[in-house]
């Protein structure tokens, strides 16, 4: 059907732009450089390229949301994920964390990935090291209000713990309607573009340049250039996320759109960086 598309998501994350495009309402946890805050502005986005109804996903991440989503796009690995977490639910955050931080990753890991993200501070990337062969765990740090949550004061309301509220958002995602889906954990350079007869939209969301740095994998700007072309080039639209245009691609046909102005308005917690999209339409 005319506006049907494959959706190919380059550097997934924590997917934002595929859960809101499958009807999820919330996000599934805070994480660096999630555009969860842009979802509307992609979406009207792709509305306007022509992209209207998602019928194939790829998620692709050399971290380790590439495993986890390899378990939570599928009703199975979705529902043991969930369990795992309601059992983690029933022990004391802290005596787990420090279980879990520096142990080698058994099975997907998909719940403990969780876990360790959603007490992370300020949504910082969990990652992974590898010591004496083995992947482990390595959490950017224990954040104590999420944890074990915060009675309110005059100044800020309650907080409640985290890990039930992620648990109902695994609760909310059982009810999403998941079309093909296939998962990778690869650089991004290593994917290949879709066999079929969809139209493929590529979203790349790379680490930004000069910003914090994720613990598993980059692209620097002459390396996401490069991939950006190789996908037009095979017939893909291309969308690119960076906090500045992309102007090495202006001049093969790329636009620039700024989703999010500047600003210093003194709110804390907000960020104060532009958003910008560089993109180019396919070609018929």
């Amino acid at each position: 059907m005319k506006g049907d598309f494959h959706l190919v998501e380059l550097c997934c994350g924590s997917a934002a732009l595929t859960l809101h495009l499958l009807g999820a309402k919330r996000q599934i946890v805070p994480y660096q450089g999630s555009k969860w805050d842009f979802r509307t502005d992609l979406e009207g986005l792709l509305h306007r390229m022509g992209h209207r109804q998602l019928k194939q996903i790829s998620l692709n991440d050399i971290g380790p949301w590439g495993r986890t989503w390899q378990a939570l796009s599928y009703p199975m690995g979705l529902a043991i994920t969930k369990a795992k977490l309601e059992v983690y639910a029933e022990r004391d955050p802290r005596e787990l964390y420090d279980e879990l931080q520096g142990a080698p990753i058994e099975g997907s890991g998909a719940a403990e990935h969780l876990f360790l993200q959603r007490l992370a501070f300020s949504g910082k990337a969990v990652g992974t090291v590898a010591v004496e062969g083995d992947k482990r765990w390595k959490s950017p740090g224990f954040n104590k209000t999420s944890a074990y949550g915060r009675e309110g004061t005059a100044k800020f309301g309650r907080v409640k713990p985290m890990i039930p509220s992620l648990i109902g958002v695994l609760g909310q995602m059982q009810e999403l309607g998941w079309p093909s889906t296939r998962v990778s954990q690869l650089s991004a350079e290593e994917v290949l573009f879709p066999r079929g007869r969809l139209p493929v939209v590529a979203y790349i969301d790379p680490p930004y340049v000069d910003t914090t740095t994720y613990p598993n994998g980059d692209l620097d700007r002459a390396a996401v250039v490069e991939l950006a072309l190789r996908w037009a080039d095979a017939g893909a639209t291309v969308i690119v996320s960076e906090r500045e245009p992309i102007t090495e691609l202006h001049d093969h046909g790329f636009a620039s759109w700024m989703m999010r102005v500047p600003s210093d308005d003194g709110k804390p917690f907000q960020s104060k960086d532009a958003e910008v999209v560089t993109y180019r339409t396919a070609t018929s």
